[in-house]
Order: structure tokens, then sequence, then C-alpha cells
């Protein structure tokens, strides 16, 4: 099985980590096994979201499990027009990823530039 990690940016731009391959358990098949997919995003106006969830419809078509989680806010409430906050409103249900207990990246990361190897 091979897996990519997308992390969605702003302007719509895609990292994508290195593939990497995991071997399978023995005896079991390949196709049989159903992948579990982290989707982690920041939107804004909604536009990064409305991406997330057209990724995410496209994995559980493949018969992959999604798994949606928002980045920290990165700006105060306070800041926000009326349009960021109905886009932050259609989003409250979607939990807010815990750094030390969801992610385990293994490889060099920088926002905006997976490493390079």
């Amino acid at each position: 099985m091979v897996v990519q990690l997308v992390l969605l940016g702003r302007a719509g731009e895609a990292s994508h980590s290195p593939e990497l391959t995991l071997p399978s358990k023995e005896g079991e098949a390949m196709n049989q096994s159903k992948p579990k997919i982290l989707i982690l995003f920041y939107s804004m106006y909604g536009h990064i979201f409305s991406m997330t969830n057209a990724v995410a419809e496209g994995v559980r078509e493949e018969g992959g499990e999604v798994t949606l989680k928002q980045v920290a806010e990165l700006v105060p409430e306070q800041y926000w027009d009326e349009n960021v906050k109905k886009v932050k409103e259609s989003m409250k249900d979607i939990p807010v990823a815990d750094p030390q207990k969801d992610l385990n990246l293994d490889f060099p990361y920088q926002t905006g530039d997976m490493g390079r190897h």
C-alpha cells in the first residue's frame, strides 16, 4: 500500500509528503485493507474547506475512511468579518487537531513546503 499525506494550504496549494510504502500484514490481501486518511486543513474564507470536502468525498468513494481535523485558529475572532464568521460557523463540528495526538510526522516539514528528500 502506498500512502501520501496531502496538506491543503493557502490559495489551494497542496504540499505532498514523500510516498511511503507500507508492508501488508501476513495473510492480509492489500485490496481488502481500508486506508485511514487524516485530512488536516485551515480555511478562513471557505475555499480550502470546499477542496477538503471534495478530497474527502473522493477518498470515501474509493473505499477509504476519512477523518477531518482543523488546524488551531490563527486569527483572533475580533478580526473576523461576516464572511469568515459564516465559514467558521459551518466548520464548528470539525475538531481541531492536537499535534501531540494526531500527528506523527517522521520527516522534516515546514508550513507550506514539505521537506525534500
